[in-house]
C-alpha cells in the first residue's frame, strides 16, 4: 500500500539545507566532508531508505551512506569516494510505516563542490576573473569574502588547501601559482574557490653609464627598455618628463627613470649627470702669430664651447719670470686673447712662455698653470 507521506530532509549536524543559499535553493557540501542528514516523518516508527545519485545519475556507493539509528531517519554521508564528480547530487528517500504504508519517493538536490567543479559561496577581493598579475619581488594580499554578507566564515572548518596553518581570510603571496581555498560558512555551506597568480618580470631599464655635460653641449639620454610604455623621469623625486628620452641640460644631478608596463610592474635605473671638470680643459700649448690669419692668437676654444667661466684672469711670463702679457676682461673674449706681443705691442720671439690662469667655475675659483710656445 502506497501512501503519500509528508517528509522533510534536514541536516542534523551541518545545516546545509537552507532556503536561500547564495541565490539558489540548494544546500552545499564539500568533497572530503562527512555530513549528517535527517528526515521528519514518523520518526521512531517508520523505516527510511536512502539513495543518492550523482550529476550523471549514477548511484553513490552504499558504503558512503551510513545509518545513524535503527529506522535510518538520519544518515552520515561521506562525500569522498573514487572518481567523485562535482555538481548537483540528488537524495532519494522513501518512508515505510509499521502499518504497511509506503510513501512516495522524496527527492532533494544538493550541490557537492570539488576542486574541479564547484559553485562558490565565496570570492576573492581585488581580483578580476580570479587572476592576479604579480610583479616579481612584490607581495599581494589575498582576501576571501562570502557572497552573502549576512553569513560569516567558519574559520575552524575553512582551509587554504596548500597550508596546514589555522585559517585566515587573508594571506600574503609573493610567488606565482594556483591557490585554492575551502570555505565553510556559519550554516556549514561549503565550497572551493581558486585564484591564479601570475608573476611578471619587471621592465629592464638601462640608462647607460653616467654622463658629463658642458656648456652648450647637453646630452640626449635614450634608455634601453625591453617593455613598458609609461615613462617617468625624475630629479630629486620630482617628475621632470614623461617622454621616452631625456634632454639633459642640468648638471650635478641624479637622474632616474621608472618605466611601467601593462601589469603595473615598474623597472628603473639611475645615472649621474656630471658637469665638465676643470681637469678636462684643453689649453693649446702653441700658436703661430705670423699674420696668416690661422692661429694668430692664443685662444682657448673650450671656454667658448664647453666651460662657462667667470672672473677670468691670465698672466703670461717669459722664461726669466718677466710679465709679458695679461688678461683681465673677466668673461672670455677670443678677440682679446694674446697675439704674441708684449704689453707695449712689440712682437715677442719664438720661445716657451709660462702662464698662470684663474677663473670662477661652477661656483668655485680654479687655478691652472702651464706653458705655451710661440712658433713662427
Amino acid at each position: 500500500m502506497h501512501k503519500r507521506l509528508h517528509i522533510l530532509l534536514f541536516v542534523v549536524v551541518a545545516t546545509l539545507l537552507t532556503t536561500a543559499a547564495y541565490g539558489q535553493n540548494l544546500p552545499y557540501a564539500c568533497q572530503g566532508s562527512v555530513e549528517r542528514y535527517g528526515v521528519k516523518g514518523f520518526n521512531g516508527l517508520s523505516n527510511f531508505s536512502w539513495r543518492i545519485t550523482d550529476p550523471k545519475g549514477t548511484e553513490v556507493p552504499a558504503s558512503a551512506i551510513k545509518s545513524v539509528n535503527a529506522g535510518s531517519d538520519s544518515v552520515d554521508v561521506t562525500w569522498n569516494y573514487a572518481n567523485m564528480p562535482g555538481g548537483i547530487y540528488t537524495f532519494h528517500i522513501i518512508e515505510k510505516t509499521p502499518w504497511g504504508c509506503t510513501g512516495e519517493e522524496y527527492t532533494q538536490d544538493i550541490v557537492v563542490n570539488t576542486p574541479e567543479v564547484y559553485v562558490p559561496i565565496s570570492s576573492f577581493l581585488n581580483t578580476k576573473d580570479n587572476l592576479i598579475n604579480l610583479c616579481k619581488g612584490k607581495d599581494y594580499e589575498l582576501e576571501v569574502q562570502l557572497k552573502d554578507g549576512k553569513r560569516t566564515i567558519a574559520t575552524s572548518l575553512s582551509k587554504w588547501m596548500d597550508l596546514n596553518d589555522a585559517f585566515n581570510v587573508k594571506r600574503i603571496v609573493s610567488t606565482a601559482g594556483t591557490f585554492s581555498v575551502k570555505v565553510v560558512d556559519d550554516l556549514s555551506s561549503c565550497s572551493y574557490d581558486t585564484v591564479k597568480v601570475v608573476s611578471h618580470e619587471l621592465p629592464k631599464v638601462d640608462l647607460g653609464p653616467d654622463v658629463t655635460i658642458c656648456k652648450f653641449q647637453p646630452a640626449t639620454i635614450v634608455p634601453k627598455v625591453d617593455k613598458g610604455n609609461i615613462y617617468s623621469w625624475t630629479i630629486n623625486n620630482e617628475v621632470v618628463s614623461t617622454a621616452s628620452s631625456y634632454y639633459a641640460d642640468q648638471a650635478n644631478i641624479d637622474l632616474a627613470l621608472a618605466v611601467t608596463d601593462e601589469y603595473g610592474c615598474v623597472g628603473s635605473d639611475t645615472i649621474k649627470v656630471n658637469q665638465c671638470s676643470v681637469e678636462s680643459i684643453r689649453v693649446p700649448a702653441a700658436f703661430t702669430p705670423n699674420g696668416d690669419s690661422y692661429n694668430d692668437k692664443w685662444t682657448i676654444p673650450d671656454f667658448e664651447t664647453k666651460y662657462d667661466v667667470e672672473n677670468l684672469q691670465i698672466e703670461v711670463f717669459s722664461r726669466w719670470g718677466k710679465l709679458v702679457w695679461k688678461y683681465t676682461k673677466g668673461k672670455y673674449d677670443p678677440t682679446q686673447m694674446w697675439d704674441g706681443k708684449d704689453m707695449s705691442g712689440k712682437p715677442l720671439p719664438v720661445d716657451s712662455y709660462h702662464y698662470i690662469m684663474s677663473f670662477k667655475y661652477n661656483g668655485s675659483t680654479q687655478n691652472l698653470k702651464g706653458a705655451v710656445t710661440i712658433i713662427l
